[in-house]
């Protein structure tokens, strides 16, 4: 598929990636997120990071989300190679032992905002901060504290 770009002299190419798809179709663990941004590390592996992500069950035919859960930010290193063994999930998860039981394959916040009030075992629970969070702005990173759906923004950033 070739798009022009209206107003300049250039062409954008655009097709689906095959390979991702196939490496991030998945029915267990992460099954979605935004906001990505990735890095090739010196040693040749690449580091993922995601904006808001899903974790739980998905139905592999339908494609529908289970009870998920969604613990804002996540983060994966890609090994060399074109399997699922080489997406690493840095995730703790809440359970991954028996698929009855309730949070399975759903994972904690990788990275709790220090102001975040929920209690340790809430959080072991499988429970999401909602008060304090970090989100990811590129090209800088910020602080939020939303007040429910009220919205009240605090916003700290720090440019790296």
């Amino acid at each position: 598929m070739e798009i022009r770009i209206d107003g300049t002299n250039g062409y954008v190419m655009a097709f689906k990636d095959k390979k991702y798809d196939m490496l991030f179709t998945r029915t267990l663990g992460w099954n979605g997120g935004d906001g990505v941004l990735t890095t090739q590390l010196p040693d040749g592996n690449t580091f993922w990071s995601f904006n808001d992500s899903f974790y739980g069950v998905v139905d592999g035919k339908t494609r529908a989300r289970g009870s998920c859960s969604f613990p804002r930010n996540t983060l994966m290193v890609q090994t060399p190679g074109d399997e699922e063994e080489n997406l690493v999930w840095l995730a703790d998860f809440v359970q991954t032992t028996d698929p009855q039981a309730p949070r399975y394959y759903q994972a904690l916040t990788h990275i709790r905002h220090p102001k975040a009030s929920l209690g340790e075992d809430k959080i072991q629970e499988g429970e999401i901060d909602q008060d304090w969070l970090y989100w990811q702005v590129m090209p800088q990173y910020a602080t939020i504290n939303c007040k429910c759906f009220g919205m009240e923004w605090i916003i700290q950033t720090r440019r790296h």
